[in-house]
């Protein structure tokens, strides 16, 4: 008791008060928060932390909690996405691992992203928003709306047109430029082509005249 107290008063005396051992304190008086502390993913939502010098856990009990900072555990979505994370990477979602922590802990140290920047193979989001001109509509971001509503209903991943949207071989023959110079297509409409004024490739008489 000796090492975490210090009495005060003579020493026939009663003591009066006792101090907490300052590092006594720091280590046990927000034990039970910790057990939910997420050091990893506290380094990555606040690196001011490792700007200090401190540690996460330093960071979060002394200055982290009275500036609303939480314990690493919940991401923002501008931060993590984890129903993309789990579509990226089926692996993860397959050995049955929180997405969150995989990330904080191996993810992104193997170079993986997090969750909110597809791979072109993957989605398409301007596409996307041509396609669904409702989601554009409710100013969605079109990965999140995909992931958690598009796929369920059916929709496209912003990569294949439908024939009444686009035609790539019209367009194609149409415009020439953009054949020789090996674009896709679609990407190169709904990119470039569009906002240039340029057909869909449904109406060659808007360039066959």
């Amino acid at each position: 008791m000796f090492n975490f107290y210090t009495r005060v008063g003579g020493e026939n005396q009663t003591p009066m008060e006792f101090g907490l051992y300052p590092k006594y304190l720091l280590r046990c008086l927000f034990v039970h928060g910790r057990r939910s502390f997420f050091e990893s993913g506290y380094k990555i939502l606040y690196p001011e932390c490792i700007r200090r010098g401190m540690s996460p856990w330093q960071h979060y009990v002394i200055d982290g909690r009275r500036k609303g900072f939480g314990d690493g555990t919940c991401p923002p979505d501008s931060v993590f996405f984890p129903e993309g994370y789990e579509l990226e990477y089926p692996d993860v979602k397959a050995a049955g691992i929180d997405p969150w922590r995989h990330y904080a802990e191996k993810g992104k140290s193997e170079g993986r992203d997090n969750g909110l920047h597809p791979r072109a193979e993957m989605f398409f989001a301007q596409g996307y928003l041509e396609m669904y001109p409702d989601v554009t509509k409710a100013r969605t971001d079109p990965w999140h709306h995909y992931v958690l509503r598009g796929r369920k209903e059916g929709r496209d991943n912003g990569l294949h047109p439908g024939e009444r949207t686009f035609f790539p071989e019209g367009y194609l023959l149409m415009y020439p430029d953009v054949e020789k110079s090996g674009a896709d297509p679609w990407r190169h409409y709904v990119l470039h082509g569009k906002k240039e004024g340029r057909d869909c490739g449904l109406h060659p008489q808007n360039v066959f005249r």
